[in-house]
């Protein structure tokens, strides 16, 4: 079969393909109540409700899964949110979210198209 071929020939000069990889899977765990606690921290000490606060929650929350670590920030406080790129907000949208998104990076015009059809910031 062709690929055990390339398998094998990628074997020979010693370099493992991931699938032979013993090596352990990462798991990160997320306590989104730690992350509410921490928003609810950083409200106490600007102790100013005139200040809008902003979470960024762009390349997947930072891996902690935007969509659940921007629902948990919302619940205690949070006003806006911060992605690097329009899909990003769209997935926020899709998501029930509808407090102001702010696109951080630079938008072209099919993607700020899409921004304004989701009433998303540039």
């Amino acid at each position: 079969m062709k690929r055990e071929i390339e398998w094998n020939a990628i074997i020979e000069l010693g370099v493992r393909p991931m699938s032979l990889n013993y090596g352990r899977d990462t798991i990160i765990e997320v306590d989104l109540n730690a992350v509410k606690h921490n928003v609810k921290e950083f409200k106490k000490r600007v102790n100013d409700e005139n200040i809008a606060m902003m979470a960024a929650v762009k390349a997947n929350g930072y891996g902690h899964g935007a969509v659940e670590v921007a629902k948990a920030a919302i619940e205690v406080g949070i006003d806006q949110l911060a992605v690097a790129f329009v899909d990003e907000a769209i997935e926020l949208r899709g998501a029930g979210i509808n407090v102001p998104i702010l696109i951080l990076g630079y938008t072209s015009v099919a993607a700020a198209e899409e921004a304004i059809q989701y009433d998303v910031m540039m």
